[in-house]
């Protein structure tokens, strides 16, 4: 199952993100930690490294679906195209497990 934290910064994703994995035993696939490793790592901040995170963890969440685990993808999705992502993902993985568990609901 794929689950989509989506809201403004601050809002709280993350602390409801990680309290909700810890109750499922699922992995945070979180787009913040990923964007600032792209800093330590010494891709410069005017790099489109926030558009480049979202992509990683796209990646990194479609790679735990495959092994049929549930994941939790916790970022702000502010624009539509990071929330296509998602859907997209989850219409892929459903496809692909032929499965009725899958729920597309992102707004």
């Amino acid at each position: 199952m794929l689950i989509v934290m989506a809201g403004l910064p601050g809002a709280g994703k993350s602390s409801v993100a990680e309290a909700l994995a810890r109750r499922l035993a699922a992995p945070v696939v979180s787009v913040d930690p990923i964007e600032a490793a792209m800093w330590r790592a010494g891709v410069a901040r005017n790099q489109p490294t926030g558009l480049a995170a979202y992509v990683v963890a796209e990646a990194v969440a479609g790679g735990v679906l495959a092994l049929g685990q549930t994941v939790i993808a916790d970022a702000a999705n502010a624009v539509e195209a990071a929330r296509e992502q998602w859907r997209s993902l989850a219409v892929v993985m459903a496809s692909r497990w032929r499965s009725s568990r899958w729920c597309v609901r992102i707004r």
